[in-house]
């Protein structure tokens, strides 16, 4: 009964709500939101970008973020987001 729940009524649900709203006969309710969170997730890049800059990160800390938070941070980093990560996934220790 969940599976025919969730299958067959949830979408249908979805659909009659979606469908049936009137916010969405206006172009710019359809337009500015895909705009505003695109623009804010290249704003966050970009604070990103000239934070590390101007807290003298050099350009080889790319796309290694703990790497960059355990410089600002600590040492303590490491264990808090990386070997809980690495135990609940069940991957071995890189570190040899």
């Amino acid at each position: 009964m969940l599976r025919v729940q969730v299958n067959v009524l949830y979408p249908c649900l979805i659909l009659q709500t979606v469908l049936g709203n009137a916010a969405l006969r206006q172009p710019a309710n359809l337009i500015w939101p895909p705009l505003v969170g695109f623009g804010t997730i290249v704003l966050g890049f970009a604070v990103g970008y000239y934070a590390g800059r101007a807290l003298g990160l050099a350009r080889h800390y790319g796309g290694q973020p703990v790497i960059a938070a355990q410089i600002i941070i600590g040492t303590t980093v490491l264990g808090v987001l990386v070997i809980p990560l690495w135990l609940r996934l069940g991957l071995a220790w890189a570190g040899g």
